[in-house]
């Protein structure tokens, strides 16, 4: 890691803000997908525990 921001960005900077964004935004998306799976099977099991009408 080298960041100096005195100078303004240089490509590098650029390049690791960019991975570091990525990997914060897919992060996010796991952690939410993973809460509506979550949901999505909660949701599941009441649904086979309620009897059908």
């Amino acid at each position: 890691m080298h960041l100096h921001f005195k100078g303004g960005f240089d490509a590098v900077d650029l390049q690791l803000l960019a991975i570091v964004a990525v990997m914060v935004a897919l992060g996010g998306a796991i952690y939410l997908f993973g809460d509506i799976y979550e949901i999505g099977a909660q949701a599941g099991r009441v649904a086979r525990a309620v009897p059908p009408f």
